[in-house]
């Protein structure tokens, strides 16, 4: 039987990255779009977004200031630290989460 190859480049996850989703920030918020007018001018200026994008809503639906608010008061699931500058959340943990939260958009 042949050995199994390295999954993850943090030896104590390979047993856990099968079959697990993992999520970046980019994808839990939101991104505001980006014309190609704005990536001119950031190139320019050597700061922002340099490639036009549209808008992209992340799975939380939360600004990068929220979600950073939520994270420091210790209201949203704690990351994987993959590296010094590299965290990710299980999407698991984070559908727990989401499906925990009281539902505010009932109606009476």
């Amino acid at each position: 039987m042949p050995s199994k190859a390295r999954l993850s480049p943090v030896p104590h996850l390979d047993k856990e990255v099968e079959g697990l989703r993992l999520l970046a920030k980019a994808d839990l918020v939101n991104a505001p779009a980006v014309t190609p007018e704005q990536a001119s001018a950031n190139r320019l200026q050597g700061r922002g977004p340099t490639t036009p994008r549209a808008r992209f809503t992340g799975l939380l639906n939360l600004s990068d200031a929220a979600f950073d608010r939520m994270r420091a008061e210790g209201l949203f699931p704690p990351p994987l630290k993959l590296g010094r500058r590299m965290v990710r959340w299980r999407a698991d943990c984070v559908r727990e989460w989401l499906d925990g939260l009281p539902n505010v958009n009932k109606r009476a």
